[in-house]
């Protein structure tokens, strides 16, 4: 173990976890980050929401292309 290191637990992976993760290990000072997630995946109901209200809505673009109705 180096002294002086950082160690940083992110209880969380969704998109502001992933971020500060990101963000400390990018970062030249000695940071050791463990990221806990559940889920091996990231879900993001708003989107879901809005392709069920406006399928013509950019946000289901990715779904449009696997062939899958939306």
């Amino acid at each position: 173990m180096v002294v002086g290191r950082r160690k940083t637990c992110i209880v969380g992976g969704s998109f502001a976890g992933r971020r500060v993760a990101s963000l400390l290990v990018s970062d030249p000072g000695p940071h050791e980050v463990v990221l806990v997630e559940e889920k091996d995946y990231t879900e993001f109901t708003p989107s879901i929401l809005r392709a069920l209200v406006e399928p013509d809505h950019p946000v289901c673009e990715p779904f449009q292309a696997t062939g899958i109705p939306v």
